[in-house]
């Protein structure tokens, strides 16, 4: 199994979307905006192709959308985020 830093040193290298995969990082529950604590997480297009790299990378960017969305809707109700 790959350690973090391994990981770490090669997802930087795969552009944002490159690798056609999509994921939700709900594998706990979406908690806000949807407030549903039995959603699950999601991983699309992974061939036999795909690398483990690429699954990490995918999950930031899953991960850092998520958080973005929460952020925006926090502050859509008044309510500042320090950045």
């Amino acid at each position: 199994m790959p350690d973090k830093e391994f990981l770490s040193k090669l997802a930087p290298e795969v552009k944002a979307g490159q690798s056609g995969l999509l994921a939700l990082d709900w594998n706990n529950g979406n908690r806000n905006v949807l407030a549903d604590a039995e959603l699950s997480g999601l991983l699309v297009g992974q061939t036999l192709h795909t690398t483990n790299y690429e699954i990490y990378r995918d999950l930031i960017e899953a991960t850092a959308f998520g958080a973005r969305t929460i952020i925006e809707r926090i502050e859509k109700y008044g309510v500042k985020v320090i950045k």
